[in-house]
């Protein structure tokens, strides 16, 4: 995910008596504890609680598009969504009941829909689909249940071209030569500033550009951070890679261009040596 945004994914497991169903929720609350704080959450799985549609009563818990059946695990299942603001994403959205049951028992002809979606309420907004994928082969009497989460997120800081850092050689005031002929040019720049410049951000403004610019008259500066080719000063970064990667990407024009198995294998080739080179730098 995002850098501003973590996600906790949990997969659960209900048990089908509701004597040991509280027991699950416990354990389901333990976890909610644990997680980082600030994560949205997600539960995945097979609750066994058939939650109906009486989206009224549990406004944003859960909606009026799940299918009506209730049983004893239910409440249960409700207030613990209510408590930690969750909401079951199954019965939120309009469809056929086909794609709506995940589990079937065909020689009885029952159906249920106890494999649910769950998530937090940061979250439920993003939700944009949750429905069962019939076409799945699995081995069980469950269906294949599919949820689409599209996330709001920030853009990446994008890398770019490695910045030119201009800096004064202010080490070489070490040199009395250097530093006799720094005094001078601070002297000179000195005397060049009017006596009353006006407000202190004015005088201090000529006075910091005067020593500035004397530094740089009688220590020069040099460029740090990148090469003048835009490829980042780095240890690694030789005449060897650079020609490496060149023939790497012409080989990749070149294959693009003739589509080849021939030019293919250049390619190939051309990027296998290209990375060997890097590892060995």
């Amino acid at each position: 995910m995002a850098a501003d945004r973590c996600l906790t994914v949990v997969s659960a497991y209900g048990t089908n008596g509701s004597v040991e169903y509280p027991t699950f929720l416990e354990t389901l609350r333990g976890v909610l504890e644990g997680a980082p704080t600030g994560d949205s959450i997600v539960f995945l799985g097979h609750f066994n609680a058939y939650v109906g549609n009486n989206s009224d009563t549990w406004r944003g818990i859960i909606g009026r598009n799940g299918p009506p059946d209730l049983n004893s695990s239910v409440v249960l299942l409700l207030d613990f969504c209510a408590s930690h603001s969750l909401s079951i994403t199954n019965t939120m959205f309009k469809h056929k009941g086909a794609h709506q049951y995940t589990w079937y028992q065909d020689t009885l002809g029952r159906r249920s829909m106890i494999d649910l979606v769950v998530v937090s309420s940061d979250l439920w907004p993003y939700v944009l689909d949750t429905r069962v994928k019939r076409g799945a082969e699995l081995t069980t009497d469950h269906h294949l249940v599919v949820s689409w989460i599209r996330l709001r997120r920030r853009m990446p800081d994008r890398l770019g071209r490695p910045k030119r850092i201009v800096r004064v050689c202010w080490e070489r005031l070490a040199d009395p030569s250097v530093r006799g002929l720094f005094n001078s040019h601070l002297r000179e720049s000195f005397n060049q500033i009017p006596r009353e410049v006006g407000d202190i951000e004015s005088e201090w403004t000529k006075f910091s550009t005067s020593i500035v610019d004397a530094a740089i008259r009688s220590c020069g500066h040099k460029v740090s951070g990148a090469g003048h080719s835009g490829n980042p000063q780095t240890q690694w970064w030789t005449l060897g890679v650079r020609d490496a990667i060149k023939l790497k990407k012409e080989s990749y024009r070149a294959w693009l261009a003739r589509g080849t198995p021939e030019a293919a294998e250049a390619y190939q080739q051309a990027k296998r040596t290209a990375a060997g080179v890097v590892l060995e730098a």
